[in-house]
């Protein structure tokens, strides 16, 4: 069989002690190559090479965690990289220490900003195991990996029932020093700076998926192209086992001196494989309209992806009050509040938390029950109170339980429960009325709740419906999440009044009486009965 590449590409590796190193793999038609970049010309130096018949790759999430205070560093190398970009663009030439500083910024954020890991394992037929090995890598786009997969995947099953080849390394060399003209080199900002691209903000909303032949589970992945290289920036919830999938979500990309944008459509296997269905590309540029309605066909399917863009340009967002300081914090400040100044009927923090909660905490036992670490929620709080990162890409790095943590904290710390502290006495009084009285009674209650509140419950009311819909591997029953959040959604207006033993019983009584409203809630919910009034 004649050997050629297949694919190639920079990677970064994940090395035991926690370090990052860059390096460029090749992928052959029976054998994978890692190499390492030496000297400032871009030369390569082989580190291992292996034979494919041999190895296995595939996406191990929980192979690498960022922790919070590195996605922070992140997200400011991408700050003072926009900015010293900012500065270049508007004199006529970059000055050389202005060149110098995007490039020292530029080569630390390739190596710092992938986080999808990519697991290569090594094990020779036949022999102990102590003669196996495994690398991880780290990418920035999500196709990319995915790409990486299925083509090792597919060479491996042509090559299956042929002998195992074992070169030496010279004839290696040889191989790469064929293809070194197509290594692409690790091109970036300050040399890209030639080609135009925009800085600002693209709004995006993804509406819905037509084209389905079967019920499936599906998401959508948004990938920029910048710094010379695609970047995951967002990703919708997944829509279950669902034929025409509604998303309705909105999404705000920071476009970074962006040229391109990536639309992926995956569907999950019952394995929780990603399967690539389709993909689209978008060009980034200044001509973009305002206001973009458009429908994606994905190709090879008959499929169409709903999407609507608003651009929004860099004067704009600069002209932004900046999201800094205690005036703008969200823990601690009324819903409204919050909801109006983010233009959103759900607030970020809670949608962000609901999704990546159903993304991956939905079968950990205990779920809402189990406190995460504290370090991690202060962290988290922080995170969102500054503004400092990306809210879904730190979400997606840290511990389930310190994700529902932080939700409960939030909701906890508003100002005013969600049930309102005007209407909480009406509550108490009318759940011991178990004639439909009592029901008509709280439904008209409801209804007298403000419209955003409602709104936020009932989204909060339908999460916890799905937690408790794997109840089997999570022993979270209604009951026991009506005991959790019952408390946090119900509760009365503070006092003045000294504590007291008689403060102490009524307290008691009052957690009993909540859990017992938000469960009757939850109950009516999960059996599609209406809980306003008039019925919606």
């Amino acid at each position: 069989m004649q050997r050629h590449l297949v694919k190639n590409g920079f990677l970064v590796e994940l090395q035991p002690d926690g370090k990052r190193k860059q390096r460029h793999c090749f992928l052959f038609t029976d054998l994978i190559v890692c190499t390492k970049y030496k000297g400032s010309a871009g030369n390569l130096e082989i580190k291992w090479y292996l034979p494919l018949a041999q190895v296995s790759v595939s996406t191990d999430d929980s192979a690498s965690k960022l922790n919070i205070s590195a996605l922070t560093n992140v997200a400011s190398l991408r700050s003072q990289a926009a900015a010293v970009r900012t500065q270049m663009e508007r004199s006529a030439a970059g000055s050389d220490r202005q060149r110098k500083k995007l490039a020292s910024l530029e080569a630390k954020l390739l190596l710092d900003s992938p986080n999808l890991p990519l697991k290569i394992s090594y094990k020779p037929k036949g022999t102990c195991s102590k003669s196996s090995q495994s690398f991880t890598f780290l990418l920035s786009s999500e196709f990319e990996r995915t790409l990486w997969v299925e083509a090792a995947e597919t060479l491996k099953r042509n090559i299956e029932r042929l002998p195992v080849v074992y070169l030496q390394p010279e004839e290696v060399e040889n191989h790469i020093r064929a293809c070194r003209t197509a290594v692409e080199p690790l091109v970036g900002l300050v040399k890209s700076l030639a080609v135009q691209a925009i800085g600002g903000e693209l709004q995006v909303v993804v509406h819905s998926l037509r084209g389905l032949t079967k019920h499936c589970d599906v998401y959508v992945v948004f990938e920029l192209d910048s710094y010379g290289h695609y970047f995951h920036k967002a990703r919708t919830k997944m829509a279950i086992k669902s034929l025409e999938p509604r998303w309705e979500e909105d999404f705000h990309i920071d476009l970074e001196g962006a040229r391109g944008m990536r639309i992926l459509l995956y569907e999950e296997d019952a394995k929780q494989n990603a399967i690539l269905r389709g993909k689209a590309e978008i060009e980034v540029c200044v001509s973009l309209p305002y206001s973009l309605s458009v429908a994606e066909a994905i190709p090879a399917e008959d499929l169409s992806l709903c999407l609507s863009f608003r651009y929004v340009s860099h004067d704009v967002t600069l002209r932004r009050p900046a999201l800094r300081g205690n005036s703008l914090t969200i823990f601690g400040v009324p819903i409204e509040e919050v909801s109006h100044r983010e233009k959103r009927t759900i607030p970020h923090i809670i949608s962000c938390c609901v999704r990546e909660v159903e993304r991956r905490g939905l079968e950990e036992l205990g779920i809402y029950r189990v406190s995460g670490l504290a370090t991690d929620i202060a962290k988290l709080r922080k995170t969102f109170d500054t503004r400092g990162v990306d809210w879904d890409t730190v979400l997606k790095d840290v511990d389930v339980n310190s994700i529902s943590g932080l939700l409960k904290l939030y909701l906890r710390q508003l100002p005013e429960a969600l049930f309102t502290d005007r209407l909480y006495p009406h509550f108490l009084q009318d759940i011991a009325i178990t004639s439909d009285v009592g029901a008509r009674n709280l439904a008209i209650l409801f209804s007298s709740l403000p419209q955003l509140n409602q709104t936020v419950i009932v989204y909060l009311l339908d999460h916890l419906i799905c937690v408790n819909c794997k109840e089997v591997k999570n022993k979270m029953s209604l009951h026991n999440l009506a005991t959790v959040f019952g408390p946090t959604l119900l509760r009365p207006a503070p006092t003045e009044t000294p504590d007291s033993l008689d403060q102490l019983a009524m307290g008691t009584i009052d957690v009993m009486a909540q859990a017992g409203i938000l469960h009757y809630f939850l109950l009516r919910r999960a059996r599609r009965l209406p809980i306003q009034y008039p019925p919606v």
